[in-house]
């Protein structure tokens, strides 16, 4: 699994784009987004645009991620959802969970 990592100005925002995501490489993804926000104490985009699957060990990432951050001040925010994401993430409770940039 590969996940592209790099900042976007000007609101400092760090935004990861991920590929599928299943139990086969959701050990390597937590690994990554930890590396990442490894003491980030304020917005984390995930950027969601090249998901297909997102299955729920996918799923408990974005939740122990999002669980973490905001015990640091931070936020976790969903980014550029695909109708697979969208589907898997109401499926699972969850669409409400996270705050979701408007599509656009």
């Amino acid at each position: 699994m590969e996940a592209a990592i790099g900042t976007q100005e000007p609101d400092d925002r760090v935004v990861i784009g991920l590929v599928e995501v299943d139990c086969a490489n959701c050990d390597q993804l937590e690994a990554e987004i930890r590396r990442v926000a490894d003491g980030f104490d304020r917005r984390l985009v995930i950027d969601l645009a090249a998901v297909s699957f997102l299955d729920s060990s996918g799923m408990r990432v974005l939740v122990v991620i999002d669980r973490e951050l905001r015990t640091r001040g931070g936020e976790l925010v969903l980014a550029n959802l695909t109708r697979a994401v969208r589907t898997a993430l109401a499926a699972g409770g969850l669409l409400d969970h996270f705050e979701v940039e408007p599509d656009g």
